[in-house]
């Protein structure tokens, strides 16, 4: 499951939840997010590459628990 690439459009965004939606990977066009100060994306099993975009976001107030899944080498947060 993801996002639609669309929600880059929404670049006076400020407040994104995204919790709980079984999210595994997130569009690149997150990255155009510019306004947003902050995300909620806990309770998601996102790959590596999508933890990885959301560490370089320039995000005030990240509210992200990262854990290490074994089983299917995500990454839930």
């Amino acid at each position: 499951t993801s996002l639609p690439n669309e929600i880059g459009n929404l670049t006076a965004l400020e407040e994104l939840d995204i919790r709980h939606n079984e999210l595994t990977s997130l569009p690149n066009e997150i990255g155009n997010l510019g306004a947003l100060q902050t995300l909620y994306v806990s309770v998601n099993e996102l790959s590596e590459d999508s933890v990885t975009m959301l560490n370089q976001l320039q995000v005030r107030n990240p509210t992200m628990t990262i854990t290490r899944s074994e089983e299917d080498g995500r990454t839930p947060l």
